[in-house]
């Protein structure tokens, strides 16, 4: 089975032309310039040459990645110990503090290529017997099942009407599902439940939107806040929604306070006043 393959050019121009720039090379062409001055995919003299940028064009951009490297990085005790924020601003301070050791250069290199790499498989570029896209959904999802079941050590899965598959890590709920005519998975949980649907709001929505890179956050039909990503197939891995479901669960953490404290409806009844958002 392949795996995913880097591309520089699967990153924005505006990204590439800073990091040529940056680099002492063309700007015109700068995907091919980085390619052949770091490789493809490039190794961890790519984060020594051009962490300042990395961390201020890329990671500043996408919320996504960085609080990945933020997590991996302070698991391993690094940068400033008492910065635990999880804001989008409190997560830049923290990878600031961090120094540019061989450390930090695996955690980023190995996010920076999770970025830039396409979700494209062997079997997606053989070429495949035709199948009806309902046949393949339907085959797809008894794939992704199993994997579930292997990742929750279960026997049985507990499946909504919804074809929604629960998944509790810590404090976030979440949940997976398939689709009928494709092969994908999308991996999604609520960050706030009943938000009013303002003008506010989905102003908010959309500069989220715009920052953050492979997911994306909107309001369903009853107000919640939806955060959502998708791992594309057909040959997903385990592995694949074990790192997708690590996503969508810091990047969650990384949104909700703050959307809660700013659009979240405090419960009905019985509820003191200073209660938390929900």
């Amino acid at each position: 089975m392949a795996r995913p393959l880097f591309r520089w050019e699967h990153f924005p121009e505006r990204l590439l032309r800073r990091l040529a720039e940056t680099a002492s090379l063309p700007r015109g062409e700068a995907a091919a310039a980085l390619g052949q001055r770091y490789g493809v995919p490039p190794g961890e003299e790519l984060v020594r040459d051009l962490w300042s940028v990395l961390l201020d064009a890329w990671l500043k951009a996408d919320r996504a990645s960085a609080a990945v490297v933020a997590a991996e990085l302070r698991a391993r005790e690094l940068g400033d110990r008492e910065n635990g924020g999880t804001s989008a601003a409190a997560v830049l301070r923290y990878l600031r503090s961090c120094k540019n050791s061989a450390s930090l250069r695996g955690i980023v290199l190995a996010a920076f290529l999770a970025a830039g790499a396409a979700p494209t498989s062997a079997a997606a570029v053989a070429p495949r017997r035709r199948r009806s896209r309902k046949k393949a959904g339907q085959e797809f999802r008894v794939h992704v099942e199993g994997l579930v079941r292997e990742l929750l050590a279960v026997e049985e899965l507990t499946v909504e009407p919804d074809g929604a598959i629960p998944l509790r890590r810590g404090s976030t709920p979440s949940f997976l599902r398939t689709f009928d005519d494709s092969e994908h998975v999308q991996i999604f949980g609520p960050l706030v439940t009943a938000a009013a649907r303002t003008p506010d709001l989905f102003e908010a929505l959309n500069d989220l939107n715009a920052e953050v890179s492979f997911a994306r956050v909107f309001a369903g039909d009853g107000g919640d806040v939806i955060l959502a990503l998708d791992v594309r197939g057909p040959d997903v891995r385990a592995e694949d929604l074990a790192h997708a479901l690590g996503v969508h669960e810091r990047l969650a953490n990384t949104l909700d306070h703050d959307l809660q404290a700013r659009f979240g409806r405090r419960l009905a009844s019985g509820i003191a006043d200073d209660s938390v958002y929900v």
